[in-house]
Parts: C-alpha cells; structure tokens; sequence
C-alpha cells in the first residue's frame, strides 16, 4: 500500500519538483499543498498523478484536514518577497505546520530550512532566517526531523543567478542587491 505524504509549499519550484517526483513512484501518494490550489505548477502537479489541494496556512485546522491519512510530509515554506514584513508570515506559516504535524502524529519531516543568517553573519537574509526560525520550532516542538539545507535551485542558475558573458569564455555571476 501506498504512503501517504504531504507536500507543503507546492506552489514553489522546489515543492513541485518534490511532489512531482514522489507522485511518479508508486510507493507514494501525494497530498501536494497549495494554499489556493491555482499555482503555475498545480497542472504539471496532476498530471504525475499527485492530488492538488488547497490550504489555509494561517490555520491549523485546515492543515489538520490536510494531513488527515499522511504518514509523513515535506515541507518548504514560501518566501513572498512583495510583502515587506514576510518573515513572520511565513514563520507563522511554519510554526502552524509544525502543529498540525505534531497533533496529527506525523512520523517524520522532512523540512527544506535555510542558515540564520542573522546569528551567524549578523545580516538579515530574510527567507533564511524565517526558514531556520521554523526548523528551531519544529525541534522544540520535537517533531521527527530530517533538515535540508539547499543553497540554491538548479533553475536559478537559468534565472535570476545566471552568469552573464564577461569576455571570450568566461562568465560573471552577481546578484542584485536593493539597499
């Protein structure tokens, strides 16, 4: 019989690159979350086979309601970079997360975090911080734990990190820095 794992954050590239892979093997089943149900990824989601479901983030219930039948999830919270205060959004978001799985007695978590950018460099790297903020809550709340630290998506490097020509064979790699 299949596992039943929740996918938290599936309207992020990450989260739907989880889900779509899990969904493709048959070990699993997927309960793919997107708070509104209406991602760019939530068709790609379907059509691997994975359920899409919408959810309340901000409740602990509606996260309850999705975890009902989970053996275990997979969770990377969303940074929304348009609203300036999202760092308590999103560790909100997390801590909510972390309750419900506690409640509903998940049996392992397996949580995309980020390094506290803040204790470590004493810079502020916002969707860092929130992440390394969730997976201190989870280990407080002594929630079975698996942390994975990615420093960046492959798709990235295809986007907003892609080198840039700088001569005959060689490339430039910088990032904007709004201050």
């Amino acid at each position: 019989m299949a596992k039943v794992i929740a996918v938290f954050g599936a309207n992020s590239a990450l989260g739907a690159a989880v889900a779509k892979s899990l969904a493709k093997d048959s070990n699993f089943m997927v309960k793919a979350v997107d708070p509104d149900g209406s991602s760019p990824y939530s068709s790609e989601i379907r059509a691997c086979g994975a359920q899409v479901v919408p959810c309340n983030l901000h409740d602990v219930g509606s996260i309850k309601q999705v975890l009902i039948g989970c053996e275990c999830a997979f969770v990377t919270t969303v940074s929304n970079f348009n609203n300036p205060d999202f760092i308590n959004d999103e560790v909100k978001q997390g801590m909510n997360i972390a309750d419900a799985c506690t409640s509903c007695n998940i049996s392992h978590v397996v949580f995309n975090t980020g390094l506290h950018t803040v204790k470590i460099i004493g810079i502020a790297a916002r969707h860092l911080v929130a992440k390394a903020e969730v997976e201190a809550y989870m280990k407080g709340k002594g929630v079975p734990l698996t942390s994975l630290l990615v420093p960046t998506t492959y798709e990235d490097l295809l986007g907003i990190l892609q080198p840039l020509p700088a001569g005959q064979n060689n490339r430039w790699l910088g990032t904007q820095v709004n201050s």
